[in-house]
């Protein structure tokens, strides 16, 4: 079985389903395993599969079912799939309706973190079923790996130590940072600005772009929580909940939370960050990057540094680079607060209560973690989206230069899962080549500079109680709605800081210390875990 490296904590979000045909919850089951170990499976029972339809996939296939992938998964699994797939920008609410109509596929691709009252209440509410009786003997892959990287196994079970998905895990930390600062690398060059390591550096480096006649030297999107905390944490403060030697705190009580926000309101008075960057949307950001109105943008090193690179005419003088993110002071560790991703994103495929043979679904998801399934899941069709070359599998032209014109993102979703987030454990080998330009080799090191550090920082995947989950979405809810608008508002001067403690104290009126209180208690326990 191949092998990764153990991680620490993470915490996340996810969107979910449709309505179909299928088993009723509360069928009852077989543990018929007539089906074998090995794969090909010998079976003639068909396993209903919900899941989300990436746009990348309907770039060349109407559904998952006509991908190369799929094809090949069927081939070596011996399985027949019917995948089920919910409509565009109604996932959310087709699960719900799914949910509440007790009418279950055998297998749901899910963050079951949203689910209300958490997976520990799909298990009891009898929809998802705990997989722990299932694991060694059906899920041996699987199995071995959580015992190979215990923190991931306690990541993926509830606090009453029910396992209850086949989740999607990333093999590596150096994989957890993938978007960051992209600036114009031709200004810095032309300018003569070495590489900006502090906050005071960063300030000289956008009056310099500022000087120079570029219109927005600093832009950042802040059009929903996400992106706020993406801006926030570059600049050395915490929007929400974070960890500290044992503890749970809330960012927005920490004085160098009000400084940040000092810091940036400075810069937007000064025009160094962009005056509309609270509405600004990809499509324009993207845009005035290209035409050189942007100096410095946070963005993906695919989705944005890549292409966008593509996208310049050979001849621009516009050459795009990346920079780590900023310290308070030279000698910090590094960015304390920036957005790092998880090891777990809390996704992943559950078993439901309405599978008649649950120990098949099991045993065929555990195939993707193997080492077959494992390069299946990466890579794709050997032959076909990569050969092994030198001991490594390298993607062919039909990934890297599609003849369909299919771009390299839309090419791999034809052949394999490492391009979004499924059932699977990503292997680092797949970033290496879809990350293939030397800009983009130097983004991964730019910004995963002390990922341990910011890493230390991050609330595990903690689980509230049922009771607890709801008292928390009604006051994160108030809290967060609240606070993300006054964060823009004392950014863009339109709100005094002579009002900062009341804004402090509207949070505490919404009983934000009663959630650091439950946020604690869930820590405690997932500590037990």
């Amino acid at each position: 079985m191949f092998k990764t490296k153990k991680a620490a904590a993470f915490l996340l979000s996810a969107a979910l389903v449709v309505s179909f045909a299928g088993c009723n919850k509360g069928n009852e089951t077989s543990v018929d395993d007539s089906f074998g170990e090995s794969y090909p499976l010998e079976t003639d029972v068909k396993l209903s599969y919900w899941m989300p339809l990436h746009e990348n996939v309907t770039a060349s296939v109407a559904t998952f079912a006509e991908t190369e992938f799929a094809k090949e998964a069927e081939k070596k699994t011996g399985v027949k799939v019917e995948y089920l797939h919910p409509a565009v920008g109604a996932t959310t609410e087709q699960f719900n309706l799914l949910i509440a109509s007790g009418d279950l596929p055998d297998i749901i691709l899910h963050s079951w973190f949203e689910f209300s009252g958490g997976p520990s209440k799909a298990i009891s509410d009898g929809y998802i079923i705990p997989l722990n009786d299932y694991l060694d003997k059906y899920a041996p892959n699987l199995a071995g790996y959580l015992k190979e990287n215990t923190d991931v196994d306690k990541m993926i079970k509830t606090d009453e130590g029910q396992y209850y998905l086949f989740p999607t895990l990333i093999e590596d930390e150096s994989m957890l940072m993938t978007a960051g600062p992209i600036v114009r690398q031709d200004l810095l060059d032309k300018l003569n600005i070495k590489t900006p390591v502090t906050y005071d550096d960063w300030y000289n480096m956008l009056k310099k772009f500022k000087e120079a006649g570029v219109e927005i030297p600093l832009n950042y999107n802040s059009t929903n929580t996400w992106e706020i905390q993406s801006l926030i944490g570059t600049f050395g403060a915490r929007t929400d909940f974070y960890l500290e030697n044992g503890k749970i705190k809330f960012g927005p009580f920490d004085p160098e939370f009000k400084e940040t926000l000092q810091m940036l309101n400075k810069w937007f008075e000064e025009g160094l960050i962009d005056r509309n960057f609270s509405t600004t949307d990809a499509k324009i950001r993207e845009a005035s990057m290209l035409s050189g109105k942007i100096g410095v943008a946070y963005g993906s090193g695919g989705g944005q540094l890549g292409k966008w690179i593509g996208a310049l005419p050979k001849d621009s003088e516009i050459k795009l680079g990346t920079i780590p993110y900023p310290k308070k002071n030279a000698d910090d560790t590094g960015a304390k607060f920036k957005v790092v991703g998880d090891l777990f994103n809390s996704n992943g495929s559950a078993v439901t209560t309405s599978c008649k043979n649950p120990a098949l679904a099991v045993k065929y998801l555990d195939f993707f973690y193997g080492d077959e399934g494992h390069m299946l899941a990466n890579f794709g069709v050997e032959g076909k989206s990569y050969n092994m070359v030198d001991g490594y599998p390298t993607y062919t032209e039909e990934i890297t230069k599609n003849p369909e014109g299919l771009s390299m993102s839309q090419a791999m979703a034809k052949y394999m899962l490492s391009y979004s987030a499924k059932a699977m454990v990503q292997d680092k080998r797949y970033l290496e080549q879809y990350y293939s330009l030397p800009e983009q080799q130097k983004a991964l090191s730019d910004w995963c500079e002390a990922n341990d550090y910011a890493m230390e920082q991050k609330v595990p995947k903690i689980l509230c109680t049922s009771e607890e989950a709801f008292e928390m979405a009604e006051i994160t809810n108030n809290v967060n709605t609240y606070r993300d608008q006054m964060i823009l508002k004392f950014i863009t001067g339109t709100e005094s800081f002579d009002n900062y403690d009341a804004f402090i104290n509207q949070m505490k009126a919404f009983k934000i210390e009663k959630a650091v209180e439950i946020q604690q208690n869930a820590y405690e326990r997932y500590m037990k875990r």
